[in-house]
C-alpha cells in the first residue's frame, strides 16, 4: 500500500479512490489540480501516480492506518523491501540436506524447509541493513528503530511461500540473527532436535483450538487461547502445552488459517487476502512463471458410434511459451492437474520461482496438501472471470486458432467466441463422422500440433520457442533431484506397511507388488533384511513406475527416509524353466543367508558367555545349525556335546519333522513323540 519514493512517503492514488473509497475519482483529479493533493509519481505508460503521504488530509491518513492494523506507515513501508532480499541459498540447502542428527538420522522434510527459510530471512535481512545505510538517522521525516521494524516484517513473512519460525520480538529475533552471523547454519538446527519431547495435539484438541479461535462470539488472544486450553487440558483429558508456540504453529498452518480466517476477520478480508493477485510483465527467462489451466481438447472423435470430445490440462511457461506437461482425461480433477505438474517438472528438470493456477478442479487439494509450495517458491491463485488477463488462455486461444484448428473435427473456440472461423462446421463434421478419429487418434492428434506449437517462432521474439526455453537459464529456479521428485510426485500410503521374510508387499490397483533391498550386484541386503523384519514403513511409491519404492520411519518430528527398495527378483521353482543365472543368485542368497545365521549366533552366544548363561555351562548341549554344519558350532563345542539329550542324532531332524507332519491329528503328542521315526 506504501512505499518510499526518493525518500518520500507516498501512496498509490488508486488506494484512495478504489481501495479504502475517501474520495472519488472525479474529487480526486480536481483536488490534484487545484494543489490540495501532491503528486510525486505522475501516472500513464505502466506508472501508478503516487502521492505525498504528508499531504494527505488526517481523515485519509487515519484510514489508511486503520488497514495497517497497529503499523506505522513508515513501518509498512519499509517493509514492502524486505521481501524483495531474500534469495534462494543454495549452500544452505546443501547443508540441512546433508545434515545428520546425533543419532544417524537426517532432518526431516518439514524441518529442512524451515531452516532453509530462516537462513534465507536472515541472509535477507543482513542484505538489507547493509543496503540502508542511514540507519539510524531516519526515514522521511522521522527517526526509527531498525531491529523493530525488522522484527515486524519478519513476523508478517509468516506463510506458507515463507515458512519460517524466528522470534517474534526485537532482542530474541536480533540475537537469532548475531549468532547467525557467528556461528552459521548450525545456529539454526534446535538443540533438542531428535527427542521425542514434541508438543501433541489430538484430533479433538485441535478441533477445539480451530473452532474457539475462529468463533466471532468471544475472540481471544493467542495468550488467551493458550491459558484457556490448559485450563480445559485435565477435565478433558488433553495433555497440557507447555509452549504458546504449538499452538499458534497449528493454526497458522496454511491449511489450517485458511478455514479460520474468514470467520475471524469477515468473508471480504478472506477474499482480499486469497484471492488477490497482482501481475506487471512477463518474465524475461525460464521457470519463472508457469501458468496451469484447463479446457477442452477442441477435437471431436469416435467411441462406440458417439461423437464425443474431452479435457486436456495444461502447464505452460510464461517466458517461452513452452507448453511443458499435460494430461487429457475426462474431466479437469487432481489427477490430472498432478500428472501434468509431474510432466512439466521432469521435462525442466527445475522447480518454478512461481506457479499461477486457477481455482477449479482439484486445485484446493494441490495448495491444501502443499504440493504447489513445495514445488514452487510462489504459489498464486488468478483472479475468476478475467481471462484476458490468463497468460495461458491468451495461448490457448492462439493454439487453437492457429493449430488445431487445421484438423477435421475441430470443435470449435469457446461459445463466446464471435467469428465463423472460430466455430465448428457441425453440418459437415456430422455428416462425415465416419471419418472421426478415434480416441487414441485423436490424442496422438493432439500432442503432434502441441509439439508443432513448441517447435514454432515466438510472436514477439521471432525464434523458436523450445529454442528460447532450451537456452536460457534461471539461477533462482533450482534443479530437480530424485528426493524431490519422491517427495514431489510420490503417492503415500495411508497406513504404514510391515516389512516380513517375503518382504514388504503393497497392492496398488488390485496387483501385489513386493519389494526387498538389494545390493549394488542384485543380491539381498541380508543384514538389513534380517535387522527389519516386523518394523512398519510409510511407503511412497510413483504409481507410473513401480519397480522401486521409498520407505520411511515416523518421527515425532517427521517422517525419517530410510532408503530405497527395489521390487523383489522371482525364481522358477522348476529347474526345467530356469533362466540364466538364476542358478548363481540362489547360490548367492543361501550363502548370504547361511552367514548371517552364523553371525547371528555367534554374537548371541558371545553376549551369553558373557553372563554366564551359555547352555554348555550349564551341562547342556546346544543344537547345530542345521543345513550349515554337521553336528556341532565348532570343535570347542563339539568336545563338551558327548549325549544327545533328547534322541535325535544329527541330521535325523528333517525326518523328525516331517512325519510329525504325516501324523493323523488324532494322535495325541505323547503318541507322536514315542512314535519310532
Amino acid at each position: 500500500m506504501l512505499d518510499f519514493v526518493e525518500n518520500t512517503l507516498c501512496v498509490p492514488a488508486r488506494v484512495l479512490y478504489e481501495d479504502l473509497g475517501v474520495v472519488s475519482y472525479p474529487n480526486y483529479k480536481w483536488m490534484v489540480h487545484k494543489g490540495k493533493l501532491k503528486k510525486v509519481v505522475t501516472g500513464g505508460n505502466g506508472r501508478q501516480a503516487m502521492l505525498d503521504y504528508e499531504r494527505l488530509p488526517d481523515a485519509w491518513k487515519m484510514a489508511i492506518k486503520q488497514r495497517l492494523n497497529g503499523r506505522s506507515p513508515w513501518q509498512a513501508a519499509l517493509g514492502n523491501e524486505l521481501k524483495g532480499f531474500i534469495e534462494h541459498d543454495l549452500k544452505a540447502a546443501d547443508f540441512f540436506d546433508s545434515y545428520e542428527k546425533p543419532d544417524g538420522s537426517p532432518l526431516s522434510f518439514e524441518k529442512k524447509r524451515q531452516y532453509l527459510a530462516e537462513a534465507n530471512v536472515l541472509n535477507a535481512i543482513d542484505r538489507y541493513i547493509r543496503e540502508k545505510s542511514g540507519w539510524g538517522y531516519g526515514v522521511g521525516s522521522r527517526k526509527v528503530n531498525r531491529w523493530e521494524i525488522i522484527a515486524t516484517e519478519v513476523n508478517n513473512l509468516q506463510s506458507e511461500e515463507i515458512p519460517h519460525n524466528l522470534p517474534r520480538k526485537e532482542r530474541p529475533l536480533r540475537n537469532k540473527f548475531m549468532r547467525f552471523q557467528k556461528e552459521g547454519y548450525e545456529s539454526l538446527v534446535h538443540k533438542g532436535i531428535g527427542n521425542s519431547n514434541t508438543e501433541k495435539l489430538t484430533v479433538i484438541a485441535k478441533s477445539w483450538l480451530l473452532s474457539r479461535w475462529a468463533t466471532p462470539i468471544e475472540k481471544l488472544t493467542l495468550t488467551q487461547l493458550f491459558e484457556e486450553f490448559n485450563a480445559l487440558a485435565s477435565e478433558r483429558g488433553w495433555e497440557k502445552v507447555e509452549d504458546q508456540k504449538t499452538i499458534r504453529n497449528y493454526l497458522y498452518r496454511p491449511e489450517i488459517k485458511e478455514q479460520w480466517w474468514g470467520h475471524r476477520y469477515g468473508e471480504l478480508k478472506a477474499k482480499e487476502k486469497y484471492a488477490y493477485q497482482h501481475s506487471t510483465k512477463l518474465p524475461t527467462m525460464r521457470d519463472s512463471l508457469w501458468y496451469s489451466d484447463g479446457t477442452k481438447l477442441n477435437l471431436y472423435y469416435l467411441e462406440d458410434g458417439k461423437v464425443q470430445t474431452t479435457q486436456v490440462y495444461e502447464v505452460m511457461d510464461a517466458y517461452s511459451e513452452v507448453f511443458l506437461g499435460f494430461h487429457i482425461s475426462k474431466s479437469e480433477d487432481f489427477a490430472a492437474q498432478y500428472a501434468a505438474f509431474k510432466m512439466a517438472a521432469v521435462f525442466s528438470g527445475h522447480r518454478p520461482y512461481e506457479c499461477r493456477y486457477d481455482n477449479q478442479g482439484g486445485h484446493k487439494k494441490l495448495q491444501s496438501g502443499n504440493f504447489l509450495t513445495k514445488l514452487s517458491h510462489l504459489s498464486i491463485r488468478t483472479a475468476p472471470y478475467n481471462g484476458k488477463s490468463k497468460t495461458i488462455e491468451n495461448a490457448f486461444y492462439r493454439f487453437q486458432a492457429s493449430y488445431l484448428h487445421k484438423e477435421f473435427g475441430f470443435t470449435g473456440q469457446n461459445i463466446t467466441a464471435k467469428k465463423l472461423e472460430s466455430r465448428a462446421n457441425m453440418e459437415y463434421i456430422l455428416a462425415n463422422k465416419h471419418m472421426l478419429k478415434s480416441y487414441d487418434e485423436a490424442v496422438a492428434a493432439y500432442i503432434s500440433r502441441r509439439n508443432e506449437w513448441n517447435r514454432a517462432a515466438h510472436p514477439l521474439t521471432g525464434r523458436p520457442r523450445i529454442e528460447m526455453y532450451q537456452s536460457s537459464t534461471n539461477e533462482k529456479a533450482p534443479k530437480i533431484g530424485f528426493m524431490d521428485m519422491v517427495d514431489l510426485f510420490w503417492i503415500e500410503r495411508e497406513k504404514p506397511v510391515t516389512y516380513t521374510a517375503y518382504g514388504l508387499t503393497i497392492t496398488e490397483k488390485k496387483r501385489k507388488y513386493t519389494y526387498a533391498r538389494y545390493d549394488e550386484n542384485r543380491v539381498p541386503d541380508v543384514a538389513w533384511h534380517r535387522s527389519h523384519v516386523d518394523e512398519r514403513f510409510i511407503v511412497k511409491f510413483d504409481p507410473e513406475d513401480m519397480s522401486s519404492i521409498c520407505i520411511y520411519r515416523k518421527t515425532p518430528s517427521g517422517h525419517e527416509y530410510c532408503g530405497q527398495l527395489q521390487e523383489k527378483i522371482v525364481v522358477h521353482r522348476g529347474k526345467q524353466e530356469a533362466e540364466d543365472g538364476e542358478a548363481e543368485f540362489l547360490a548367492a542368497v543361501d550363502k548370504a543367508n547361511k552367514v548371517a545365521r552364523i553371525d547371528t549366533r555367534d554374537k548371541m552366544d558371545r553376549l551369553l558367555e558373557q553372563e554366564g548363561l551359555l547352555p554348555e555351562q550349564h551341562g547342556f548341549v546346544s543344537p547345530a545349525l542345521k543345513g550349515i554344519e554337521s553336528s556341532s558350532k565348532g570343535k570347542e563345542v563339539k568336545a563338551r556335546r558327548k549325549v544327545d539329550r533328547i534322541g535325535v542324532t544329527p541330521g535325523e531332524i528333517g525326518e523328525y519333522e516331517k512325519a510329525i507332519s504325516n501324523d493323523v491329528a488324532e494322535l495325541s503328542m505323547d503318541e507322536v513323540l514315542y512314535r519310532k521315526i
